[in-house]
């Protein structure tokens, strides 16, 4: 039984999405730990990427107080990030640190708009770390860990 033109023109629709679906590029693929290009620090673990997040640790490796930035709760960058890091969403990080203000143990990261005014404020504060997507990387920022 031969197929008919219809069919075929439908099977080539769904040939040709199917490919475009595996052909586009995914959001956040490769997100990259970044510091301003004059910060001392040229690698962070991912360990110690996660202790900052969570408050675990305060400072960098030379000593210098860490300000860790977050993307907004909305962001795909966000969800991706602390899934990669730490196997918990977004919401289960945002509740630890409810956890963590409510006793005085620490306080969240400081949350910026968009990946430009998150390069734009480590570029020119000592210290401040951020994520943000690999493609999104300039001389601005000098990459420290990369969360493939």
């Amino acid at each position: 039984m031969q197929a008919t033109p219809r069919q075929n023109r439908r099977r080539g629709a769904y040939l040709a999405l199917w490919a475009l679906a595996f052909a586009w590029p995914t959001a956040a693929s490769e997100l990259v730990v970044v510091a301003g290009p004059h910060c001392p620090v040229n690698h962070l673990s991912r360990e110690q990427v996660a202790d900052i997040y969570l408050g675990r640790i305060t400072t960098l490796p030379n000593g210098t107080s860490a300000l860790p930035l977050d993307l907004p709760t909305s962001s795909e960058e966000r969800e991706t990030f602390y899934s990669r890091l730490t196997g918990k969403s977004a919401a289960q990080i945002k509740a630890y640190w409810a956890r963590m203000s409510f006793t005085g143990k620490g306080i969240p990261p400081k949350q910026l708009s968009t990946s430009t005014d998150i390069k734009r404020y480590v570029s020119n504060r000592p210290g401040a770390i951020a994520y943000v997507d690999g493609d999104a990387v300039d001389a601005s920022v000098k990459v420290l860990c990369s969360l493939k």
